[in-house]
């Protein structure tokens, strides 16, 4: 499908094809992807230390089966309230691993301010 009428087209480089094709079916696929390509590279790097794709991606899992143990999976919603941090990549991509929706919530918010938020306060 080309979306020749879309304004933001007018704004891509030359050359950039308006159409991505993608090899995978999911984000779980793309991860699994990621791990055998680049499992051995970093992935991140947080105070100092590193974590690369594969620890990465097996904490993750670790995470999904911790969500799977507590029976939360396909159709739930994982609301992640951590820092920018590997801990939040790990929560996230372990959620969408469980089937889940991944919601960030802020860790500065104290519970009162998300129930004033939500019109409950």
């Amino acid at each position: 499908m080309i979306y020749s009428s879309e304004l933001w087209l007018k704004s891509y480089d030359s050359g950039v094809n308006p159409e991505i094709h993608m090899e995978h079916n999911s984000f779980t696929d793309c991860f699994e992807h990621v791990r055998k390509e680049y499992g051995n590279r970093p992935a991140v790097h947080f105070l100092g230390a590193t974590l690369t794709f594969e620890r990465l991606m097996t904490y993750s899992d670790r995470f999904a089966a911790c969500l799977a143990d507590r029976g939360i999976g396909k159709g739930d919603v994982v609301a992640v309230s951590l820092p920018n941090s590997p801990q939040y990549l790990i929560a996230l991509i372990g959620g969408l691993k469980a089937g889940c929706a991944v919601s960030g919530l802020s860790p500065l918010f104290t519970a009162d301010a998300y129930r004033r938020r939500r019109g409950h306060g």
